[in-house]
């Protein structure tokens, strides 16, 4: 795959369909390619959507207000079978920056920013839609750069009861809560599926202050399964990470287990 890519976001074309086999980039993803990427005409790109549709194109027009891509050749990539969720306790600062970057990079299906009792962000409802839009950019750059062609999902924030009170109760949902809570740790890496991954998983890390006793009680009530990160206090930017690799390990391994021929007897 050509390591130059621009993300190209359709509002009028059907999904994977583009009229005259040409793409028209808004301005900020041409000034990117051209003047970030120096990118020129002739060159090869990489056009994605964030819905699992790739473009191999070529670089026909320059114009900074719009760059023009010819399609070469479309490809369509399926969704993974487990959707991860990363249920996240706003973090303080930046630190939620860094954790979109690398869930974006690890492949998270969707980040649902959680208001919790021992939060150090304080974010108005009125910034909530600057942030977001924040996070969103990051996130398309993390797609960019790590070839992942799924655009997460990033909600607006909400508190953890309400997020837990809306929870599925599926029977193909696994509920994970990164704990300090010895007494209830039920569960260590690799994760044990069973027979049967999930399709959908949510990995529930707190905020640097940890969750309360109250939210710990309210989480088990809904579902979730605590969980060792290790023995040491990790910061949230690094929870989130070793959550997420465990989580992608795990199900790494479950997949090449059951497709492995069986031991001779």
């Amino acid at each position: 795959m050509p390591g130059i890519r621009c993300y190209y976001s359709h509002s009028s074309a059907p999904a994977g369909e583009l009229p005259g086999k040409f793409i028209q980039l808004g301005a900020s993803e041409s000034r990117h390619l051209l003047k970030a990427r120096r990118t020129r005409i002739g060159d090869d790109v990489t056009a994605f959507d964030g819905e699992g549709n790739l473009w191999e194109c070529r670089l026909e027009e320059a114009d900074e207000s719009g760059a023009g891509l010819a399609v070469l050749s479309r490809q369509r990539v399926q969704p993974p079978r487990c959707q991860i969720i990363l249920a996240q306790a706003l973090p303080k600062s930046n630190v939620m920056d860094r954790i979109l970057q690398k869930a974006t990079e690890l492949g998270v299906w969707s980040v649902q920013p959680l208001i919790t009792a021992h939060c150090e962000a304080k974010i108005t409802p009125s910034a909530y839609k600057s942030k977001i839009s924040r996070w969103r950019k990051i996130a398309i750059e993390s797609c960019k750069q790590s070839g992942n062609p799924f655009l997460p999902c990033i909600e607006s924030p909400m508190s953890l009861e309400d997020y837990c009170s809306g929870l599925s109760p599926g029977s193909g949902s696994l509920k994970l809560l990164a704990s300090l809570d010895q007494n209830h740790i039920k569960q260590s890496s690799p994760l044990n599926f069973g027979d049967y991954p999930p399709t959908e998983a949510v990995w529930l890390i707190g905020p640097e202050g940890d969750l309360s006793e109250e939210e710990y009680a309210l989480a088990y009530r809904h579902g979730f399964q605590p969980v060792s990160l290790g023995p040491n206090v990790l910061r949230v930017e690094t929870a989130a990470t070793v959550a997420l690799g465990i989580l992608n390990y795990s199900l790494a391994t479950h997949d090449t287990r059951r497709e492995s021929p069986s031991d001779p007897k």
